[in-house]
């Protein structure tokens, strides 16, 4: 699995809200700024870096750390990525590659 696999496009009625990450095969994390206006059970649209696209709801937010965790719904057989575990040392790379606007700053560290 590549860098890039990691990461869903988050969007909804055809509108990018931002992007999150698989954090296990049916459970998507993104920040409360993407998606301000969520509440539990809402639905939104997810595309892979590969370009499948999958259908996610809303399963909890935690206002407190500024986290929305989705529940991605996969239909039967479908073949997409999943996440390896690993561990990060000081140091490590990073960059998110998606935005929730394009006046925003991409963000990487």
């Amino acid at each position: 699995m590549g860098l890039e696999e990691y990461w869903v496009a988050i969007s909804r009625g055809g509108v990018l809200y931002g992007a999150g990450f698989f954090v296990t095969r049916h459970f998507v994390v993104t920040s409360v700024g993407c998606l301000p206006d969520a509440c539990l059970g809402s639905e939104v649209e997810l595309r892979t870096a590969r370009g499948l696209g999958l259908r996610g709801i809303v399963d909890e937010i935690a206002e407190d750390v500024g986290l929305v965790l989705v529940h991605v719904v996969v239909p039967p057989r479908t073949d997409y990525p999943t996440p390896q575990a690993d561990r990060a040392v000081k140091g490590d790379t990073w960059r998110a590659p998606y935005r929730p606007g394009p006046a925003l700053p991409a963000l990487s560290g």
